[in-house]
């Protein structure tokens, strides 16, 4: 953009940013947020918050984040006091982003912190994770704070975040805002790479016990409001051989990974083409238990009997066409009945159809309010209408949907499908700081 674009009155500016808003010209909005920012001035940066961080358009959102995150010192004032008392969650979530950036100034810093106490849960998990990230010592004593008032009152995904978050920036592994106020108060004033130095030293809990979470394929299910989506798709009828773990050296060789194959049996070799016996044909088939959709069956039941009553969760299942649990769509509290009811949905879940992921999240974020954690679990890479959508492209319209609900997205797929949906779902559970697990 050129000098004489830049030097215009923030007035003309303004309200070009106010007529572009109000036709969602969302490309020439973002044009104007750059021509802004090259004001540098405090009532510039105040107008590309209003215009362009309301959580419109995910593209224009990334713009204005750049551009503000290149503030100078005239700016950063102005961002801290929006980020604090903006009145929309989806700009405060946005300028929590900014202030990670800008953190090496004190008051950016300062506005992680607060967000810890934001009366908006996706702002204080945002900043739990900006926080976590930053390995910054600063945070630690509010950490503690606000995992102590979680304790008491909002639980579930908080708590398991804020313990994470602690556990990266100090290297101590404790569970209870008691046995970190402890910690902490026996650190105060060392330098950080002393207090990972001593937790690595020694013994740093004081032995208070916490009942394990509940588990999934081996995913912990460290929340409170949990949706699990389920692929039911044609694929999930395969019966897949149980391959070799790499970390058997004595079957590493047996089958590569990522490949679906039968191990060679010792028998008497055939000639090529002869036929053989029934008994052997039948050998050669996985046995049932194998069926991809029995085995998620039989977990997700497991799952769910083990869910203590205060969890809420509900279940969505996708092919080519999607259902849910209970119809409109709720998470539902984890009730004797209500698991109950659950069990005989699982049951009677079928496979058919195409893999239409994006369409899954699409209602399953869009339709189920206050969901903080998802499960997905799938054979298969994403198919519509007989063709194979682009990978990046789900993924993108993924993270636009979870910008301002922040869900966490755990995976799980099967070895026997290969790298590229092994990729995918590992990716997609990195995008929203989830695990991914492959079955064998």
């Amino acid at each position: 953009m050129g000098q004489e674009e830049a030097s215009r009155p923030l007035d003309d500016i303004k309200k070009e940013m106010q007529q572009a808003l109000a036709a969602k010209d969302f490309p020439r909005l973002g044009r104007l947020v750059e021509e802004a920012a090259l004001l540098k001035d405090p009532a510039a940066y105040r107008a590309i918050i209003t215009f362009a961080c309301r959580g419109d358009d995910r593209d224009l959102e990334l713009q204005a984040y750049n551009a503000l995150s290149g503030a100078g010192p005239a700016g950063i004032e102005t961002i801290c006091q929006e980020a604090a008392k903006n009145p929309n969650f989806k700009t405060r979530v946005i300028l929590q982003g900014v202030c990670y950036q800008l953190r090496q100034d004190p008051r950016a810093f300062e506005v992680l912190v607060s967000g810890l106490k934001d009366p908006s849960r996706v702002v204080a998990l945002t900043a739990i994770r900006w926080l976590r990230d930053s390995k910054d010592v600063r945070g630690v004593a509010a950490l503690i704070d606000a995992l102590a008032l979680n304790e008491r009152l909002r639980g579930g995904r908080m708590v398991h975040d804020i313990n994470n978050a602690l556990r990266q920036i100090t290297g101590a592994d404790l569970k209870v805002s008691v046995d970190w106020r402890n910690y902490w108060d026996s650190r105060k004033g060392l330098p950080a790479d002393k207090i990972q130095q001593k937790s690595k030293s020694g013994k740093t809990g004081s032995g208070t016990r916490v009942a394990p979470p509940v588990t999934f394929f081996n995913i912990p299910l460290e929340s409170d409001r949990i949706l699990f989506i389920i692929d039911t798709s044609g694929s999930m009828e395969k019966r897949d051989p149980v391959l070799p773990d790499p970390k058997d050296d004595s079957k590493k060789k047996a089958v590569p990974t990522g490949k679906t194959a039968v191990p060679k049996r010792e028998k008497t070799e055939r000639k090529k083409g002869e036929p053989g016996s029934e008994k052997e044909k039948e050998e050669e088939e996985p046995p049932e238990e194998r069926q991809r959709i029995l085995r998620v069956k039989e977990e997700l039941i497991r799952a769910i009997r083990a869910l203590p009553e205060n969890i809420l969760f509900t279940i969505e299942s996708f092919d080519n066409e999607i259902a849910f649990l209970n119809d409109p769509p709720a998470l539902i509290p984890a009730t004797p009945e209500n698991k109950k009811k659950a069990e005989y949905w699982v049951k009677a879940m079928r496979p058919k159809g195409e893999t239409w992921t994006d369409t899954a999240f699409e209602r399953g974020l869009g339709r189920v309010r206050d969901v903080d954690t998802v499960i997905l679990l799938s054979d298969g890479q994403p198919y519509r209408n007989g063709k194979r959508l682009l990978q990046d492209a789900v993924r993108k319209e993924i993270k636009s949907l979870n910008r301002f609900i922040k869900a966490r997205i755990n995976t799980v797929g099967f070895l026997q499908e290969g790298d590229n949906l092994r990729q995918f779902l590992s990716d997609l559970a990195k995008d929203h700081d989830g695990i991914f697990v492959q079955l064998r």
